[in-house]
């Protein structure tokens, strides 16, 4: 049984009469409790970059267009209000072309399961993430991660598209004790730490990680755990012993059994090609029932700091803002929009910036002398900005969808180090209404007064007056109905 929170044909007393009455006629019934993504969490913006709603395929997904929102969790929460206990959890992503997004079920901050899409030969097709037998208390906060990554095959600009991390829903079916627990003479406990050699290096240094792997079980072997081991797609020359690479961004390593108590390490080597904080991560299951799944995941984070260049005087500090003529329209009006790139620094010139724009998608990109589009990224190129000057960059973009809060992004680049970044971001929202049916009311016509003439009066003249009433009445009343 499936019950749908946040459905408007479901009030929350038929729900909770709904809940009750299934736990009250049968303990092997199991309860499904289904949360859309873009509709019933509360909060999207909870992790290290934020989400938006992409309400074209009911999905949230991460802005890719910002370099920095890459290779980053976002996070959508939620509390959950219903019954504590034991749930199946299931995330429903979308697969995309150009990256396997990587996905995590959380419980009050805590990883409790992560997986990778398979890779996708068309966007948005639905893909299933479950992890079993987890754990969640009435009031515990739920949430969905996930990440924007890119699997190199998808050329964009001068690089390659990158997936945004979409899903659309996230399912918890109810476990019933008596069928699931398994024999306890085959329980175990596996649990997982991880260590890197050094927490900061530069682009281009060699990095290693340790992960072990711990049956803390007393009495049971582990019969055939295997280790799913996630690193950012920026990783390169990346190698493990016992460790195959099954996909563009991920390890698995298989270990034959492991002892009550004993322990295994596992090593693996990659260089660090892009600078900012890189997340690896780390999870393990065995034939076995794990009798606590809250120790099976693990990830650590290092800083990649660009490589030091010899002349400090290389650097550039670019600044974008964005203006429009109208920040109200109606469906099918033009939007001009204006974006200012300025070079702040006082003694460099900014060669060629890019800025990026992301439309939203109740906006069509229209015409621009120095932009181009490929479906909603919009990408414009500048000559070089002196030192203190600044560039204009115009261009127009069509309403075609109502949207309360239509949120336009620019982010300006350059190839050039820049140590200030904060302001190279910038966002617009505009108000797209209905278009509004402006309608002429309609006129009486008007009526020709009936001249007197001293030689028609008489009985003719009386008898002619009920037609000529209703004739005008006739009138009145079609003009009126028009």
């Amino acid at each position: 049984m499936s019950i749908k929170f946040g459905d408007p044909m479901i009030t929350a007393a038929k729900q909770i009469a709904l809940i009750l009455g299934l736990t009250a006629s049968s303990s092997a019934w199991a309860v499904t409790y289904d949360f859309e993504a873009i509709t019933d969490f509360s909060d999207i913006n909870a992790g290290a970059v934020p989400y938006y709603r992409h309400n074209g395929v009911n999905a949230l997904a991460i802005n890719a267009a910002v370099e920095s929102y890459r290779n980053e969790f976002a996070r959508a929460t939620l509390v959950f209000e219903q019954s504590s206990g034991a749930y199946d959890v299931t995330i429903t992503s979308l697969g995309e072309t150009d990256g396997d997004g990587t996905f995590r079920f959380l419980v009050d901050g805590e990883v409790m399961g992560t997986a990778i899409n398979d890779p996708a030969t068309e966007d948005y097709g639905l893909q299933y993430h479950t992890f079993y037998n987890i754990s969640i208390s009435e009031g515990a906060l739920i949430g969905v991660e996930s990440t924007a990554v890119s699997n190199g095959t998808v050329p964009e600009g001068d690089g390659f598209a990158f997936a945004r991390g979409r899903w659309v829903a996230l399912s918890l079916t109810s476990v019933d004790e008596e069928i699931v627990t398994p024999d306890p003479q085959q329980s175990i406990d596996l649990s997982l730490t991880m260590d890197v050699d050094n927490n900061t290096v530069a682009a281009g240094e060699t990095l290693t990680f340790s992960v072990g792997i711990e049956n803390t079980s007393d009495e049971f072997t582990a019969t055939s755990p295997e280790i799913t081991i996630t690193h950012p797609d920026s990783f390169s020359n990346v190698s493990s012993t016992g460790c195959s690479q099954s996909a563009p961004s991920t390890l698995t390593c298989l270990i034959s059994e492991l002892g009550p108590k004993d322990t295994s390490i596992l090593t693996f080597t990659a260089v660090a090609d892009t600078v900012g904080a890189q997340e690896v991560t780390a999870s393990v299951i065995s034939d076995q029932n794990d009798t606590d799944t809250n120790n099976n995941g693990v990830s650590i984070t290092t800083n990649i700091n660009p490589v030091m260049i010899e002349s400090p005087d290389v650097t550039i500090d670019l600044a974008v803002t964005i203006s429009a003529d109208n920040e109200q329209v109606e469906v099918g009006n033009i939007i001009s929009y204006n974006i200012a790139l300025a070079n702040q620094h006082a003694t460099n010139t900014a060669s060629a910036p890019v800025v990026g724009i992301l439309l939203p998608d109740s906006m069509q990109f229209e015409a621009s002398d120095n932009c181009t589009a490929e479906n909603q990224n919009v990408s414009c190129s500048t000559p070089e900005i002196a030192p203190g000057a600044d560039a204009s960059i115009n261009f127009s973009a069509k309403a075609i969808s109502v949207d309360s809060f239509a949120q336009l992004f620019a982010s300006a680049s350059s190839s050039q180090l820049e140590d200030i970044v904060d302001n190279n971001e910038a966002q617009l929202v505009s108000i797209i209404n209905p278009v509004e049916l402006n309608i002429e009311p309609s006129q009486n016509t008007p009526t020709t007064s009936v001249e007197k003439k001293a030689s028609g009066g008489g009985a003719l003249s009386m008898l002619m007056l009920p037609f000529i009433a209703i004739g005008v009445s006739w009138r009145r009343r079609k003009t009126f109905t028009l």
